[in-house]
């Protein structure tokens, strides 16, 4: 067997597929609040949901205490742009949604 090159191994956090997760936002685009709607349909497991801005950092970290459950995020405080909104659980990402936000 030929050798997997070190660039092709996974890393520590492990993949998740999508499907397990749901994840919904609404409005989108949000102007001042944007709803989040989940449903990690696995235990949870120090599980938060993430936002990401458009240079890949992290703005607010959303803890999940329940599941299918819902989040909701103040947008007043960010630009507008595109932020990415995660899912992690037991430190697996289970799905990311872009959410436009535009600041009235």
């Amino acid at each position: 067997h030929e050798a997997i090159p070190k660039a092709l191994h996974p890393t520590k956090l492990k993949s998740t597929p999508v499907e397990q997760a749901t994840l919904q936002i609404l409005p989108n685009p949000a102007t001042v609040v944007a709803t989040l709607k989940y449903d990690l349909k696995v235990p949870l497991d120090h599980a938060f949901a993430r936002i990401v801005d458009a240079a890949g950092r992290e703005v607010v970290r959303l803890p999940i205490t329940n599941s299918p459950g819902q989040t909701l995020w103040d947008t007043r405080g960010v630009e507008s742009g595109v932020y990415s909104i995660e899912l992690f659980n037991a430190n697996a990402r289970l799905a990311t949604e872009r959410l436009l936000v535009q600041t009235p």
